[in-house]
């Protein structure tokens, strides 16, 4: 089903008749969408209807993996991410992505989220400790480990593991931020801070999100797009379509969930 009418702000991502195999096996197939600034878009869909693909391939995480080819392309702000003259790199750091389960990386808190400043090549100590307090601040998570920085983060729990891990893409200024389940296992009071966070974050960035929680699909977006065998079924504004959803393959899958 075609997506809904364009967005009056540009879109800053754009999948154009995208497609993805993995082998011989089709993960996605022919996707048409756009997610644009100023707008959380979740992606929903039972396991293995290619949401968490659709992600990885917009920051190019599945190049890595063998088999892996494509279809179609996908533009960031106008440029096709493809282009053998993108610095992959780069885009990965223009691309955020956090995935599940979160990593944790060897080495104390600080490393941590200092290592990702590091490798794009910051080397002043002062902006270096600035941004990953302002990053550990953006996540509500500094006033819990500021006193043990130089601890191992490997005895973190799962909650703050993923806002370590938030808080280490965000320290790039990500134009794009890009969630895997970004809620799972985790308690209420942290995904309520997720949630309030991408609420905030959305006025300076494009946010997607993979999610199997509808419920948060419905509170933390504002637009929601529902993928089923690889294919996009439809998307359009979260309130119209876990409401009035236009396909009645949309409204079984919905109303099963709920």
């Amino acid at each position: 089903m075609a997506e809904e009418p364009a967005n009056p702000s540009a879109p800053a991502v754009v999948f154009c008749g995208f497609s993805v195999w993995f082998g011989e096996k089709q993960a996605l197939q022919d996707i048409q969408l756009s997610a644009c600034r100023g707008q959380r878009l979740a992606l929903i869909g039972a396991a293995g209807s290619g949401k968490s693909t659709l992600l990885r391939s917009l920051n190019r995480s599945n190049d890595m993996i063998p088999g892996y080819r494509y279809q179609g392309s996908i533009l960031l702000d106008d440029r096709d991410i493809h282009d053998p003259r993108i610095d992959v790199a780069a885009l990965r750091r223009r691309v955020g992505l956090v995935g599940t389960p979160a990593a944790v990386l060897p080495g104390s808190i600080f490393d941590n989220v200092a290592l990702a400043l590091k490798m794009a090549g910051e080397q002043s100590k002062q902006r270096i400790f600035e941004k990953v307090q302002n990053g550990l601040m953006k996540v509500q998570i500094w006033d819990r480990v500021k006193d043990r920085l130089q601890e191992s983060a490997a005895g973190l729990t799962t909650s703050m593991i993923l806002q370590l891990s938030l808080a280490r893409t965000l320290v790039l200024e990500p134009e794009v931020l890009l969630l895997d389940e970004p809620g799972a296992g985790l308690d209420h009071q942290v995904v309520t801070m997720l949630e309030d966070l991408l609420e905030d974050l959305k006025e300076t960035h494009t946010i997607l999100m993979a999610t199997n929680d509808l419920k948060q699909a419905a509170r933390a977006s504002d637009r929601t797009a529902f993928f089923q065998c690889g294919s996009l079924v439809e998307c359009g504004p979260t309130r119209l379509l876990f409401t009035r959803p236009q396909s009645e393959m949309t409204c079984n899958f919905i109303t099963e969930r709920f």
